[in-house]
């Protein structure tokens, strides 16, 4: 995920300060965003593994 946000950013010509790029606050957004998305993936992968016929977990 970490690549990919950088990748957004760049995109996006996102510029962050330095104070605030080493911050702890930044930081745990970074991490609570990637695990939002994987979440999310997993969620909707679930749900197109089950339509296509694939075994889901119990």
């Amino acid at each position: 995920m970490r690549p990919l946000a950088a990748l957004a950013e760049r995109a996006g010509r996102l510029e962050v300060p330095p104070p605030a790029w080493h911050s702890s606050h930044l930081e745990a957004m970074r991490i609570a965003t990637c695990d939002a998305i994987i979440a999310m993936n997993e969620i909707h992968s679930l749900d197109k593994d089950g339509a296509g016929g694939h075994p889901t977990p119990s």
